[in-house]
């Protein structure tokens, strides 16, 4: 026995919000349509059976679904418009004397529903039909309909509203004598209520409820007469929940108690971690642990996530009273075995001119070396991870970056293959020339009116190791006081693709390609989309897109985070008149426009002052330090976003070694502007290898991808003056930020 035929309906794509509960789609079917996608599936699964998939909107195709219905045996309804659609399928089901099997899943609960479609016996048609259009005695026709939205273009709807009584016509319609001749089911009010995404629901209530509904079905065709399904089952997944969760998942059980005029707003309200009703001590604890636990979780948010532990080691802490850079003088690394090199800097070579004995402005903690370990006692130092070799540590209100200490966490410094032909070189560590050079270059950089993310309090040299295998090479850490760790590109920029697809129709997208085309003044509207970085890198024009009216919208709210889901509600109060009174079309691409802005301006200033952040050869290959992923994110952006860090191989030119130059600095400058920064903001990671390609986004987002990356190549070539910073727009722009770092918190740069 088997099924011959299944007809998959619906007018929808796959989106993230559907991976929680629909398991016939990844996210790599994001933007196809969900029937394609489940046809494609489903046949890996059932090659004997025919998948007929029909992407179309049920209302306004309604005929093709009654004839489809009339060629079937079964109808399974999971299509979640609401009580009226759900009546019109019962109609047909009876109509067409052939069961009935409908599902709904919020939160933690199901309920299948099976009617055989009988005409003798009692059907959801019966039972639905009298509550549909229930009205309170006395209210007048408009007062009814104030609670129902409908389409007034559709005849059907002019029909009703010429009728006495808007229900009675529309019942009228949907019996099931006349349920199969309409040519469409747009006359329906839908209500005006709370729509189901903002209540959702997660897979195992989803796919419980799918298997009820078969189960149901295959009870009554096997039963042989001697069988009778239970026409409802109901299954509640609330035990084990907290008081939270069950309040919170159980609210589209008590949806009446917002009122007709509910909005996504008070949905949220109540969906999203709040304020117990309660007059006892514990309101005051609840709210405060809330507080507490954002206010953790965003500083981690803009610093590091991954937690590591340290133990200390020997070695020498040191504060240099001031560093020199003895020009003409050429350090020599020593030491160095055979087939090992070490990491160079293009400068000259740096030397301590005096340390400071008792260094009182480094935290006590810190004046011992520490070296990140696989595990620790439960009284060790712990810190987050920042990339493979740093680490950060929050001590009181400040945060400090530990730039080299340790190998992830091996607790030792490894010996790995780095270079263009895989030369062997010490991993995880700093080293003497670096650390100095970075010091001294970070002063130079300030001087330059640059805002810098790492600000050097002392270094580590650390006591040679026993399980060091290279002894003669001295091992160093930087130390220093840090504003972030989260990179513009790695983690901002991708971060900021990845939340286009949350915050901006899909449908959007069409128009938003040919705005792309116009601003890069292609002759047809319809011409192939280039990648940005082919456009930026042929030459040709790009525009800036970030005035284009998105319509953007606060994303969905995401299960227990506390820091996405109190983020994104005060983005919902705020995002419209934000947008309004700081004079944008969408927030996104303003973020991009003042990355690409900030970017440029630190270039220009480092050029002015006569440094190069770091573009040189040596046996490794080739370095340029030029790029985003050297800009960090600030924790409260407002007149800056960004601050710049990682001058360990910057130079100036009167510290530049010339027998280390590829070229005279006015041409480094020259390459760093053009191949290095210039060429990553175009979406491009092929001159630097400190930034990772974008992040893949569905193909129907590609236009925003085009736009974003536009924007900020066009903002980098014009600088535009004033800055764009609008201050109107802080706010915004902070939940943006941080909901862009959210989603790509677990990213390593």
């Amino acid at each position: 026995m088997g099924v011959k035929e299944i007809i998959l309906v619906d007018k929808d794509v796959y989106d993230p919000s559907n991976l929680n509960r629909q398991c016939l789609g990844t996210t790599l079917t994001f933007g196809t349509t969900k029937v394609e996608t489940a046809a494609s599936t489903l046949s890996t699964f059932t090659p004997h059976t025919k998948i007929t998939p029909l992407h179309l909107d049920v209302t306004s195709d309604w005929q093709q679904v009654v004839s489809s219905a009339r060629r079937s045996d079964v109808i399974f309804n999971g299509i979640d418009i609401g009580a009226t659609f759900d009546t019109c399928v019962a109609s047909l089901s009876k109509s067409l004397g052939i069961p009935l099997l409908q599902g709904q899943s919020y939160a933690w609960s199901y309920t299948a529903e099976y009617y055989n479609g009988q005409p003798n016996t009692i059907g959801a048609w019966d039972t639905s039909i009298e509550k549909l259009f229930a009205t309170t005695p006395g209210q007048s026709q408009d007062e009814t309909l104030s609670k129902w939205s409908v389409d007034p273009t559709a005849p059907t709807t002019q029909h009703c509203l010429s009728s006495p009584t808007y229900k009675d016509a529309a019942l009228a319609l949907i019996s099931p004598e006349k349920i199969q001749s309409l040519p469409d089911l747009k006359f329906l009010p839908v209500s005006k209520g709370i729509p189901t995404r903002y209540i959702g629901s997660w897979v195992v209530p989803c796919m419980g409820c799918a298997v009820a509904m078969v189960g149901q079905w295959a009870a009554s065709i096997t039963g042989l007469g001697t069988r009778n399904p239970k026409t409802m089952i109901e299954h509640n997944l609330t035990e084990g929940c907290s008081e939270i969760e069950a309040n919170g998942y159980m609210l589209a059980q008590q949806i009446e108690i917002l009122g007709d005029g509910a909005t996504a707003k008070d949905v949220a309200e109540m969906l999203l971690p709040r304020k117990r009703e309660s007059t006892d001590e514990s309101e005051h604890e609840y709210t405060k642990a809330l507080k507490d636990a954002e206010r953790t979780n965003m500083e981690k948010l803009f610093f590091s996530s991954t937690e590591c532990v340290f133990k200390n080691v020997e070695g020498t802490l040191v504060k240099p009273k001031s560093i020199t850079c003895e020009l003409n003088k050429i350090h020599t690394q020593t030491g160095v075995p055979p087939g090992v090199v070490v990491p160079g800097i293009p400068s000259f070579a740096f030397s301590i001119d005096g340390v400071v004995a008792v260094p009182e402005d480094i935290p006590e903690v810190l004046r011992c070396p520490l070296l990140k370990i696989a595990e620790g006692s439960a009284d060790s130092m712990r810190g987050y991870a920042s990339g493979v070799r740093s680490a950060v540590i929050p001590i009181g209100d400040k945060w400090y970056r530990l730039k080299g200490c340790g190998n992830g966490n091996d607790g030792c410094f490894a010996l790995e293959p780095r270079g263009d032909n895989k030369e062997l070189t010490p991993r995880g560590c700093g080293f003497y020339d670096s650390v100095l050079c970075e010091m001294y270059m970070t002063s130079e950089v300030e001087k330059a009116g640059v805002l810098v993310g790492n600000k050097p309090i002392g270094a580590w040299k650390y006591a040679t190791m026993g399980n060091d295998s290279t002894p003669g090479i001295d091992k160093w850490c930087g130390l220093f006081e840090t504003l972030g760790d989260r990179r513009a590109g790695d983690h901002l920029m991708a971060g900021l693709l990845k939340l286009s697809v949350l915050m901006i129709p899909e449908q959007l997208m069409d128009g938003l390609a040919k705005e792309v085309l116009r601003a890069r003044g292609a002759d047809e509207p319809d011409a192939e989309l280039l990648e940005t970085q082919m456009v930026a890198a042929c030459g040709m024009a790009v525009g800036d897109l970030s005035t284009i009216e998105l319509y953007e919208v606060a994303p969905g709210v995401r299960g227990d985070d506390v820091l996405w889901n109190q983020t994104v509600e005060r983005l919902r109060k705020r995002l419209d008149k934000a947008k309004e009174e700081g004079g944008v079309g969408n927030v996104l691409l303003h973020v991009a426009k003042r990355v690409a802005y900030e970017s440029g301006v630190v270039m220009e200033k480092l050029k002015a002052a006569g440094i190069s952040w770091g573009t040189y050869k040596d046996e490794l290959g080739t370095h340029c330090n030029a790029h985003l992923n050297n800009l960090v994110v600030l924790r409260r952006p407002a007149e800056n976003l960004l601050a710049a860090v990682d001058f360990d191989m910057a130079f100036t030119s009167q510290t530049l070694d010339p027998s280390k130059a590829m070229a005279p600095l006015p041409e480094i400058h020259q390459f760093e502007d053009l191949n290095g920064m210039r060429q990553v903001l175009s979406g491009s990671s092929f001159s630097s290898t400190g930034v990772s390609p974008p992040p893949p986004i569905p193909p129907a987002y590609l236009p925003f991808k085009a736009a974003l990356y536009d924007t900020m190549v066009h903002t980098y070539d014009s600088r535009p003056s004033p800055s764009p910073h609008v201050p109107a727009l802080d706010d915004v722009v902070a939940d943006v930020v941080t909901l862009a770092l959210i989603l790509t918190k677990d990213v390593i740069a």
